[in-house]
């Protein structure tokens, strides 16, 4: 039934001390992340100022009121809700809670967006639009596993620095009578990377913001975690383990150098990468590499040979000092005619020595290389171009990789042959 006052309280200063009393002893039984007061109430039955205004502050957070008055009616709404912080009423039907952290969701659909939106929201207390988490899986609205991929498929968990995400936390049922779920982020440290959850206790189903900081040192992949504590004691639910590390994207090239001599025939390109995390720098521990698949050379006026797929070794993804990360698309200099075109097409691939991910296509990063003769009047000429295309590339593995076209487009000069 709870705890009862004979008049309202928060009146005047004429309030019966014994009222009073009830009423700062059940306003210190609610925890401060609910409105409760912070420092608590001095139990005497006096200063009713601050007692009012303890009131008014727990009837802001609880209540919806959008001016609190300030009082507690004997059959008011304000002690009804007030007693159900009294965990001596509450013990007697103290529940155990069921706590989901993340989306019980199949782990590898993505993108995620719509469907997994409609189960959490996705804005942030200001204002900015969040990726939804999938803890299980770190899905982030991942571009780098592909629709229906097999869970061999999958990335190790992880989420790119500076980044914030939403993460849908399920209590069933909601608690009461003070009780509360505590989120923490789990071996926080320079070694495992660093992330912060907010609001740390909660009371019902809902989103909470993950941001996550440092990186994740090589070696110490997957430690981070996301814990629930009932009460801030018995663990209900804990993550899957998460690294903290940023993954490259957006593969963009430009003409930087013609290449034409006796030996062959091309040009050299620039190429830029970006970075999931909005700074390149973090890609400090990525490492890349290309795959290419000739899929037609016609001989002549193009010389036999060329494997059918060329994987480059891989390099660090940021390159040393004084230099950059380049390309050369040079065929042996074909012949003066007939009319002919060599065509491959490009992949890049990543690995990451944070998380473990490996062999990764990235994501928009596809693209179609062509060397061309072509006659102009009766002088034959030489160019090759390149451009983003979507594409589908086999590997020695056995595998199919994908990914969405790149950016950017270089073309060389027309080589008189």
């Amino acid at each position: 039934m709870g705890r009862t006052i004979s008049a309202s309280v928060g009146v005047n200063a004429a309030n019966r001390k014994s009222d009073i009393i009830t009423v700062q002893e059940l306003l210190n039984k609610v925890p401060p992340a609910q409105g409760g007061p912070e420092p608590q109430l001095k139990v005497d039955g006096l200063c009713w100022q601050k007692t009012q205004s303890a009131i008014r502050n727990f009837q802001s957070k609880n209540m919806g009121h959008r001016w609190p008055d300030g009082r507690v009616d004997p059959a008011g709404k304000t002690l009804a809700r007030l007693n159900e912080f009294d965990t001596s009423v509450a013990d007697a039907v103290r529940i155990d809670p069921i706590v989901i952290i993340g989306i019980n969701a199949p782990s590898l659909l993505v993108p995620p967006t719509r469907d997994l939106q409609a189960l959490a929201p996705t804005r942030a207390d200001n204002g900015l639009a969040l990726n939804v988490l999938n803890v299980r899986a770190i899905v982030r609205g991942n571009p780098y596993v592909a629709v229906g991929a097999r869970v061999d498929d999958g990335m190790p968990p992880s989420l790119p620095p500076t980044k914030t995400y939403a993460v849908l936390v399920t209590v069933e049922p909601a608690l009461t009578g003070g009780d509360f779920i505590e989120l923490s982020i789990v071996n926080n440290s320079p070694l495992h990377g660093t992330a912060t959850i907010f609001p740390t206790r909660i009371t019902h189903s809902g989103t909470v913001t993950v941001r996550v900081g440092a990186e994740t040192t090589p070696g110490h992949a997957g430690r981070l975690q996301i814990q629930a504590r009932l009460n801030g004691k018995d663990v209900k639910a804990t993550s899957e383990g998460f690294s903290v590390c940023a993954h490259p994207l957006n593969f963009r090239v430009r003409f930087h150098k013609d290449h034409f001599d006796n030996s062959g025939a091309g040009m050299i390109v620039k190429e830029t990468l970006e970075s999931d995390s909005s700074r390149f720098a973090d890609l400090d521990r990525v490492e890349m590499s290309e795959a290419v698949e000739s899929f037609r050379k016609d001989e002549p006026p193009f010389h036999e040979g060329s494997g059918f797929v060329k994987n480059s070794k891989y390099l660090p993804a940021i390159p040393p000092p004084g230099t950059f990360m380049g390309d050369t698309h040079v065929e042996p200099r074909p012949k003066a005619g007939p009319k002919g075109v060599a065509e491959k097409i490009q992949a890049h691939m990543f690995r990451c020595l944070r998380c473990g991910a490996a062999d990764k296509a990235v994501p928009n990063s596809g693209f179609d290389i062509k060397h061309e003769v072509f006659g102009v009047g009766k002088q034959f000429k030489h160019r090759v171009t390149k451009k983003g295309e979507q594409i589908g590339i086999w590997l020695p593995s056995g595998i199919t990789v994908r990914t969405k076209a790149g950016f950017g487009h270089a073309r060389s000069p027309d080589h008189d042959l």
